[in-house]
């Protein structure tokens, strides 16, 4: 938006020009005195608008607001990565990712790889596959986090995660503008201060087992 300098110096044109207009037809109107000519009124009106429309672009141009809003914001890994690592499952994670503001999450997909990633930790087999199948762990991992991830971070496009368990790959790629359309609202407007993301998002679609089911049968894919 312009503000109110950069208003009043483009109504200055606009009336300059307008008067220039007039004046070129009804010199007598706009100018005074007995050496009255069309060529006077040009140089005047003319210049006024020319210098009044450049130090108004001059302006626009210079107003580092409007620079930052026009340009796009680019998620760092470092950024993405210091959030990501608090999500839920995160201890399971093996990759976390972010390249051109789309982000990319992968689970270790068995326990003895996650061993190897992880040597000095002292859960066993059985603690990890029980993680894994209680409760539909993997529903609310793949409808929750991915939703989190594009609402904390306004400028990510998509977020893909990916869950290998038990001869099974879990996979989402969810695109903001897709899930923006099936929810009915920007998920980036949600905040959790103000509790407007657990009650328009997280109570409904993660702990709803109906809803659930619904998002994650539209975007999580199994092979």
């Amino acid at each position: 938006m312009l503000n109110a300098l950069e208003v009043i110096l483009f109504l200055v044109s606009i009336v300059s020009i307008i008067v220039l207009i007039i004046g070129l037809f009804m010199p007598k109107i706009v100018l005074r005195g007995e050496k009255i000519n069309r060529l006077r009124v040009v140089k005047i009106y003319l210049s006024t608008a020319l210098i009044s429309f450049i130090v108004c672009m001059v302006f626009i141009n210079l107003d580092p607001a409007r620079k930052s809003s026009g340009t796009k914001e680019t998620v760092t890994q470092e950024e993405f990565v210091s959030y990501a690592k608090n999500i839920r499952g995160a201890s399971f994670v093996k990759e976390m990712k972010v390249n051109n503001n789309q982000a990319e999450i992968t689970f270790y997909d068995s326990f003895e790889s996650y061993k190897t990633g992880n040597p000095d930790n002292k859960l066993d087999d059985e603690a990890y596959k029980q993680y894994f199948s209680t409760g539909h762990t993997i529903e609310k991992l793949l409808v929750s986090e991915p939703t989190r991830l594009l609402r904390q971070f306004p400028t990510l496009s998509t977020v893909k995660m990916t869950i290998p368990f038990e001869g099974k790959t879990y996979s989402i790629n969810l695109d903001r503008k897709e899930l923006n359309s099936y929810i009915g609202y920007k998920i980036e407007n949600l905040k959790t201060e103000d509790k407007s993301w657990q009650q328009k998002f997280d109570k409904p679609y993660v702990y709803d087992k109906d809803k659930r089911s619904a998002f994650f049968k539209k975007f999580v894919t199994i092979k």
